[in-house]
């Protein structure tokens, strides 16, 4: 009914779920129960010590990104099978490069290595190659870096990522396909001068 409708709106807010006392919360967690199984894992989180433990426990992928948007301090161990769902999230490219790139959530960050390359894609994959890195992980992350160069679209990126996979293995193939990039970025044009790749003609006007 419309109550009910006004009510899980409301609900949609972290905030106004936190502002309830732990009473109100089971109520409303019980009447939710069946339509918004979602808003009942919420409500039953923040009716313990450490929510985003009760959403890791339950494998809620949505409740994992709106604890995470909520507050960015949870930082816990995760298992592979949450983590390996983690990335079919819209949220996921947004908090890989959160947590990576400014060095975050330390224990997430480790939780990540342990993905299957075959579940990410494009930028997610190229950060989760850096990520594979910082723990010394080569073979990981030279998996990681192939993986977004099959799913990138753009060739500059395909080539940053080659690189990289160049970085890692000093294998001759990766250093040839990138001297043969159709784009011209530091990255290629690195690659052609150290094979003696000859440089496009550029026409003059």
């Amino acid at each position: 009914d419309a109550n009910l409708t006004c009510q899980s709106v409301r609900l949609n807010s972290l905030v106004f779920i936190a502002s309830l006392n732990s009473k109100d919360r089971t109520t409303l967690a019980q009447t939710f129960k069946n339509q918004r199984p979602d808003l009942t894992n919420l409500l039953l989180a923040f009716n313990t010590s450490d929510p985003m433990s009760y959403i890791v426990q339950k494998e809620d992928i949505n409740g994992f990104f709106k604890l995470y948007n909520y507050s960015k301090k949870y930082d816990l161990d995760l298992n592979t099978s949450l983590v390996n769902k983690l990335p079919n999230h819209i949220g996921f490219k947004d908090f890989a490069q959160n947590i990576i790139i400014k060095k975050e959530n330390p224990k997430f960050r480790h939780s990540m290595l342990e993905i299957n390359p075959e579940n990410v894609s494009e930028d997610s994959a190229f950060y989760l190659g850096v990520n594979a890195l910082t723990y010394d992980k080569t073979e990981l992350a030279y998996d990681f870096f192939k993986k977004a160069v099959q799913s990138f679209k753009s060739q500059n990126n395909k080539d940053n990522a080659i690189f990289w996979m160049w970085l890692i293995k000093n294998d001759e193939e990766d250093l040839k396909t990138l001297s043969q990039s159709s784009s011209l970025n530091i990255y290629s044009l690195y690659a052609k001068e150290l094979t003696n790749t000859p440089f496009p003609k550029i026409e003059s006007l």
